[in-house]
């Protein structure tokens, strides 16, 4: 430890550490610094000024030091927001201002513009493909339209539409135990009174006529 740092660890309130005259023991700074051969003069060479109740070089050093990262820290505490909401009349009064202010703004600029590339490039494959399926909307929309209204589609739907009727109708027809007279009379085109009358009458050709009778001419 150099003797600077060794005057900076002192305690100021401590007796021990010091002589009557307020300067500091050299047995305490020699074991501080680890030289066993530290003579005074060692230790007014390094910080003439240095007594009791008097901060050594080696602390003043070290405050101002960390007073100035303090102050670059203020420095660049600002966020790129806060610089980018400088007025006019903050940055025309300041150089440095001015400075953080240009160099933030240009790489903002920048960022944005790649951003607004990738936004481009994105826009322009989703157009792509908007239009690629509104074209095969189009095509599903005429298949199913031809489909739909198609002669063979309306002629298979008849179809199956009688084939159901007559399955309900067989099944109707087991249901009701209905003999086979009345099928052949649900059957017969002619009218009860019809029936009758043709009952009375021999069928054509069934007699042949008297000979005896006159011909009619």
């Amino acid at each position: 430890m150099e003797i600077k740092e060794a005057l900076a660890k002192l305690d100021h309130d401590d007796n021990d550490q010091w002589t009557a005259d307020g300067l500091p023991r050299i047995d305490v700074v020699a074991n501080l610094t680890g030289d066993k051969q530290l003579k005074r003069q060692d230790i007014t060479d390094a910080d003439p000024k240095f007594m009791r109740g008097v901060q050594a070089d080696a602390e003043v050093e070290g405050k101002e030091e960390a007073q100035q990262e303090d102050e670059a820290q203020e420095e660049v505490a600002l966020t790129r927001d806060e610089l980018l909401e400088a007025e006019p009349a903050d940055l025309s009064k300041d150089a440095e201002l001015c400075d953080l202010y240009l160099r933030e703004a240009n790489a903002y600029f920048m960022e944005m513009d790649k951003e607004v590339k990738k936004l481009q490039i994105r826009m322009k494959n989703l157009s792509t493909r908007v239009n690629v399926a509104s074209r095969f909307q189009e095509q599903h929309q005429r298949q199913k339209n031809r489909g739909d209204g198609s002669i063979l589609k309306q002629f298979q739907k008849r179809q199956l539409e009688a084939r159901q009727a007559k399955v309900e109708n067989a099944r109707k027809f087991l249901a009701a135990n209905t003999s086979a007279d009345d099928v052949a009379k649900q059957l017969n085109p002619r009218s009860p009174l019809d029936t009758a009358m043709r009952a009375r009458k021999p069928a054509i050709g069934s007699t042949r006529p008297d000979p005896r009778l006159p011909v009619r001419k």
